[in-house]
């Protein structure tokens, strides 16, 4: 049973306020993406309107939120797991220094994009660790960094929309 006296507190509100700043910054940003997805929409030919394109929107950002948590409460085996066989041979060794020599360029074409995606990340793993030292289970922590993180998102969206 999840105790409330036994939450790591200011760990939590750094997520709380990363994730508020996130839905602040997207909030801001509205409009782009949805009139950049209503065009990129019109050259496939399907019409949306502005109502579906928001709940597209919405629907994207809840599960990169959710991603971002259950990336970084899967157990370090699993990963071990994907990428552990990868440096085995030679040709996949090129491949992957290709691949990350690309990923290295995109990070420095967008930085400003790369280090808000590092905050959030890097809150979000805080969030996990304080909460692994105060012995809960992979799940609660899925369940309570996701639910403080959607909470926290949606209070900077709606804090920008009503203050705005």
């Amino acid at each position: 049973m999840l105790s409330f006296y036994k939450l790591p507190w200011l760990s939590l509100g750094l997520v709380f306020l990363a994730y508020g700043v996130f839905g602040w910054t997207i909030a801001n940003s509205m409009g782009i993406w949805t009139v950049g997805l209503i065009e990129r929409a019109e050259a496939w030919g399907v019409f949306i309107s502005t109502a579906i394109a928001h709940y597209i929107i919405y629907l994207l950002i809840i599960l990169v939120i959710l991603l971002v948590i259950l990336l970084i409460t899967i157990p370090l085996k699993s990963l071990n797991f994907l990428f552990g066989s990868w440096l085995t041979s030679s040709n996949k060794a090129l491949v992957s220094i290709l691949f990350w020599s690309f990923i290295f360029v995109l990070i420095l074409s967008f930085l400003e994009y790369f280090v808000r995606i590092l905050v959030i990340l890097s809150a979000s793993i805080l969030g996990r660790l304080e909460l692994q030292e105060f012995d809960y289970k992979n799940r609660q922590i899925l369940i309570i960094l996701f639910s403080i993180c959607l909470v926290g998102f949606m209070t900077g969206y709606f804090a920008y929309v009503y203050l705005s």
